[in-house]
Parts: C-alpha cells; structure tokens; sequence
C-alpha cells in the first residue's frame, strides 16, 4: 500500500464533493437497494422525477445520479447525504464512498490518495486520520468500474524525452523525497524537479526564463475566462450552477488582475500543504492525463499559483493553506471540466514551459 507520507485525511462535511460533480456511474445493486428503501423517502421533493439516469460518459457506461441545483438530489440541507442517514454508509454508491480517494495500480501496490478537489482536504491534513488508517477500508469498496494501472512501457518527462517505466518508479521517489525534504514555495519545487527529471536523461539544465512562466499564466487564464463567459452567456444551467460559473470566473479575474503584483508566497501552512498535493499528485499519476510528466506538473504549478493569486491576501502578505484550499478546490474542478480537455491538450507547450522555467 502505497500513500503519501504523514498524509491525513477526514471528512468535513462541506459537500463540495456532492455539488458540480459527474455522479456516477451507480452500481446496480445500490440502485435497485434505493428503489426498494423508497426514493420518495429520501428526496421527498423528487415528485416522481427520475433520480437517476442512464449515460455513457467518460467515467463509464451506467447509471448516473440527477441532480438538482447543481448538487445531488439526496443531499439533505445539513449538508448530510439521505441516503447515509436512512440506509447506512454501505447503501451509498461506491464512487460516492470512495471520494476523495483516487486508487492506482502500479509496479510497486496500489497507491491511495486524497483528491486536491476535496474542500476538506487541508483542515483534515492537520488532524486527520493517518491515510494508511483509511486505505484498506477504500480498496475493499464495491466498484463500477475496475481499479486503473499505471503501466505505460515509456514515461515522456518533457517533449521528446522519456525513461522506462521502472526508471520512473525510481525517479518519481526522489522526486517526492526531494518535496518532502525540503520546505519551499511552490515554484521552487518545480525548479528543483526539473534539475532531477533533466539530469535523469542526461541534459543540461538551463537557466529559466521567469517570463515564460508569466506568459503562460496569463494565457491560459485568459481562455479560462473567455471559456467561463461563454458558459453563462449560452448555457449556464441550474441558478446554481450559473453561481459557480459565477464564482470560477470571479477567481480568474481577480488572478489576473493580482498577476503584475508577483505570485504571492505561501506561509508555512500553506508550504505544507503544497508539499502534500505535489506529493499526492505525483503517487497518483496525475500527470498521465496531461501527456507527460512537465505538462503536468505545469498544470499543477498553473493552478496553485492561480490559487494565491486569487486567495484575497493583500499585496505583500502570504497565503496560508486555508486561504489556498480556498479558490484551489474549486479551480481544480475548472480545469476537469470535461468541456476544457481540448484546451488542455492546446495548452501543453505553455504547460511544459510552466514547468521548465519556474523559478
């Protein structure tokens, strides 16, 4: 079993993880277990409205919980899911109890980490319970869908570079030593991967270019606005989900705006916590759906940064981990959006140059 070391996690009863979400797919023997408990039952509003409905998405073929203004139907104005409360946790869908884990197959086991969506996730790294204690728990859920492994033959680390899939495992160790060993801002862990990640291919490393880095984060967070705006002016959906856009686009601007000041830097709360994203990013292999090691960690930098631009910290005054988690747990959902894959994959040049010359 693999986690993050010292990570902690536990719920906080925010709900984020139960609004603006892909919910689903279902299990079938939960579906037909809520439909025999009595649906009328646990949405009272429902009216005889579908509560879930049939779909082929990217997450899988099956059925898919409704929502209604933007959260599930079953949540309940506490902030609590009807279901859990009627039924019991076992009754719930297993991507509802496995959130906000993300589980990985791999050479070494399987690793569990914490979602950077979860808005929990940084009160609970504090004083949570140990990730080891939660894991065994995660692995024995019931699933839709079968558990993904990490098993490409070549890892591409930048453009037109790669390593074998066991020189990997080695270098993704002492890249997240290199994290947890040693306390900086965001940027400079970057620096400091990307001498290892260079130097495990034999290249040189180069002095970065800190406007490069710029441009790319205000080119990307220009087409995060003009995609948001497009949203509200054609189809912003439910009042809340329009909210939510609402907010999204708030945070880009202020970002913006914040830019031509410096990327503020993080307190201690908040090095500790950017510590353990990029160590939970790294175990989970997030960066495979961004092509190549620089273009995710890039994407990473791009959002954190993003994150204390948008914080509302006045200008001088560093951004602890509540402030980041903040705007962070939200633009992470931004830039999932299914409809923003394209742009990500246009992005990746601008990405990799995130990554090459952070500083």
């Amino acid at each position: 079993m693999l986690v993050p070391a010292g990570a902690r996690w536990d719920c906080r009863g925010c709900a984020k993880c139960c609004h603006h979400h892909v919910l689903g797919p279902v299990e079938p023997e939960i579906v037909r277990g809520i439909e025999a408990f009595g649906v009328d039952k646990l949405w009272p509003d429902g009216d005889g409205r579908p509560w879930v409905v049939q779909q082929d998405r990217d997450t899988g073929e099956g059925a898919y919980l409704e929502k209604v203004d933007g959260h599930c139907v079953f949540l309940q104005p506490d902030g609590g899911c009807a279901v859990h409360a009627a039924m019991g946790a076992a009754a719930k869908p297993g991507f509802c109890r496995e959130y906000p884990f993300t589980v990985m197959r791999e050479p070494r086991g399987v690793s569990v980490t914490v979602r950077e969506g979860c808005g929990g996730a940084a009160e609970s790294s504090l004083d949570g319970r140990l990730l080891e204690d939660h894991a065994q728990e995660v692995l024995d859920l019931p699933r839709a869908y079968p558990i993904p492994t990490f098993s490409p033959k070549h890892v591409v680390l930048v453009p037109g570079l790669g390593v074998e899939l066991d020189d990997w495992i080695v270098l993704e160790d002492a890249l997240v030593n290199d994290v947890l060993e040693h306390d900086r801002q965001p940027a400079a862990h970057m620096a400091a991967m990307r001498a290892l990640v260079l130097r495990s291919v034999r290249r040189p490393v180069t002095p970065p270019v800190p406007e490069k880095v710029t441009q790319a984060t205000e080119a990307l967070l220009h087409v995060f606005g003009l995609v948001l705006d497009d949203v509200l002016q054609n189809d912003g959906g439910s009042p809340a989900e329009q909210a939510f856009s609402r907010r999204l686009l708030g945070n880009v601007a202020r970002a913006r705006a914040m830019l031509p000041l410096g990327v503020p830097e993080l307190d201690r709360s908040g090095r500790d916590f950017d510590s353990l994203i990029i160590r939970s990013f790294l175990l989970g292999k997030r960066f495979a759906q961004d092509g190549g090691v620089a273009a995710g960690l890039g994407l990473l930098l791009h959002s954190l940064h993003t994150s204390a631009l948008a914080s509302g910290v006045m200008p001088g005054q560093p951004v602890s981990a509540e402030a980041l988690s903040v705007v962070f747990s939200d633009h992470v959902r931004l830039i999932h959006n299914r409809s923003l894959q394209p742009i990500r994959k246009k992005a990746r040049p601008a990405l990799v140059d995130m990554f090459l010359h952070a500083v």
